[in-house]
């Protein structure tokens, strides 16, 4: 991880990114054992998609709110105390689905309120983390230092499954939620302790002070940060496209756990997860070996193409093999696309600006999902799945196409569906959107 500033001048730098890469994998991995152990426990105890796609729907609507915010902040205040900060929130939000799980009250509503404070957590802690980023590293080795950051969430992704479906058999959900509250402890004492951003560079990013202001000219400054996207048309279109890419990833999200439980068991579905996040994890490995291409936006275009075809295979063959398999190859393009688009953000946006802009991305991503939870479950249970154990003759062509009939076949043909429309979004950005004036915006991080 550090090798790839063996020939900056200032070792701290090592240092300092290398602390803040393994709080953060820390923190993701506890913030993955509880999202899995939550989603299996609901899904199981009600056995309807529509209560598992209200969870992710809570988990991701009050980022869209708190996000604007979320970004002023970050440009106005010390970015290390409000990661802390942050983390310890987090610790608290564990503390309150541990005693749900301990004390045996897995009432829907109160798992829906901690999925909205957790959703809080995730918001400062990914617009505080990737903010940093740029003050840490600098312009030069800034590509390879998002692969890494990538790198973590695959790493993350791939061992929360498997550790879930590992330890929820040996110490319980509510075990695995302790773990995650031990996590964020850690997290904090790392940043606290040994995590050290000097004022010089808080300096030479020219962020802009603090004073005391009304309401009006605060909110003035929250939407700055819309402006500085909606002006730009390069980036306004990147928004549009990640948007509706990510409203096909959110339906996958919901989706893939009732697909693989359809086929086969819990053991299983922990296996699958890891497999497809161990993908993530080796795209992240090879993209830090190769570097981002440069040409943004006509790599964004190909990998979305290619992600369509994995999406579609997956709901196409009703094995848990060929499944795993689709959706390691689906997971190895994630790096590619997400490291492509960060590079983006935040090269072509000034320091003083990084919290406000990456905020604007963040809520545009979540809108996203947040319709995606909002509305797979009920095409799932109210559409899809009534559709494939009917008796209407169109059946007998849909079956031809998911190889089979039945509740997991109607998933898989969501995911048919999902994978035909992230082709529609690319043909329509390519048309319509040219992402080639990506590469022409000038950079602004030094």
């Amino acid at each position: 991880m550090l090798s790839i500033f063996q020939h900056t001048n200032n070792r701290s730098v090592k240092f300092k990114f290398f602390i803040l890469c393994v709080s953060q994998l820390i923190s993701l991995i506890g913030l993955g054992l509880t999202g899995f152990a939550l989603s299996l426990v609901l899904y199981q105890s009600n056995e309807v998609v529509t209560v598992l796609g209200l969870y992710f729907l809570m988990d991701r609507l009050p980022a869209i709110i708190i996000s604007p915010f979320a970004g002023e902040i970050t440009d106005r205040f010390d970015r290390k105390k409000l990661l802390v900060l942050t983390h310890m929130f987090g610790s608290i939000v564990a503390c309150y689905f541990a005693a749900i799980l301990l004390f045996d009250q897995l009432i829907i509503e109160l798992v829906y309120l901690g999925a909205i404070f957790g959703s809080i957590v995730r918001t400062f802690d990914v617009i505080i983390f990737q903010a940093i980023i740029p003050q840490v590293v600098g312009k030069n080795k800034l590509a390879r230092a998002i692969s890494i950051g990538q790198m973590i969430t695959a790493s993350s992704n791939s061992l929360a499954p498997i550790l879930g479906g590992f330890l929820i058999g040996i110490i319980s959900a509510s075990g695995v939620v302790v773990l995650n509250v031990i996590g964020f402890v850690l997290s904090v004492l790392l940043i606290s302790y040994f995590l050290y951003i000097p004022t010089a560079n808080l300096n030479s990013v020219t962020l802009e002070p603090v004073k005391a202001s009304s309401i009006q000219s605060y909110m003035h400054r929250v939407i700055t940060g819309w402006k500085y996207v909606i002006d730009c048309r390069p980036m306004r279109n990147l928004l549009l496209f990640m948007a509706s890419i990510n409203f096909i990833v959110g339906m996958l999200h919901v989706l893939i756990t009732p697909l693989i439980l359809g086929l086969s068991n819990e053991l299983e579905l922990g296996a699958v997860l890891s497999f497809g996040a161990l993908g993530m994890l080796c795209g992240s490995i090879v993209l830090i070996i190769l570097g981002i291409p440069k040409r943004y936006g006509r790599t964004l275009l190909v990998i979305g193409g290619v992600e369509a075809i994995f999406v579609m295979m997956i709901g196409i063959f009703p094995n848990t093999i060929l499944v795993a398999i689709f959706l390691f190859s689906l997971f190895f393009c994630f790096p590619f696309f997400g490291s492509c688009s960060q590079t983006v953000w935040q090269r072509k946006v000034s320091a003083k600006m990084q919290g406000r802009v990456i905020a604007v991305k963040q809520a545009s991503v979540w809108i996203g999902l947040v319709l995606a939870y909002s509305l797979s479950g009920i095409l799932a249970d109210a559409i899809f799945i009534p559709f494939m154990e009917s008796d209407s003759f169109l059946v007998d062509y849909a079956k031809i196409i998911v190889n089979g009939t039945g509740k997991d076949r109607g998933i898989g043909l969501m995911f048919v569906c999902m994978g035909l429309m992230i082709i529609m979004i690319v043909l329509i950005t390519k048309f319509f959107g040219n992402l080639d004036d990506l590469d022409r915006l000038p950079d602004r991080i030094q």
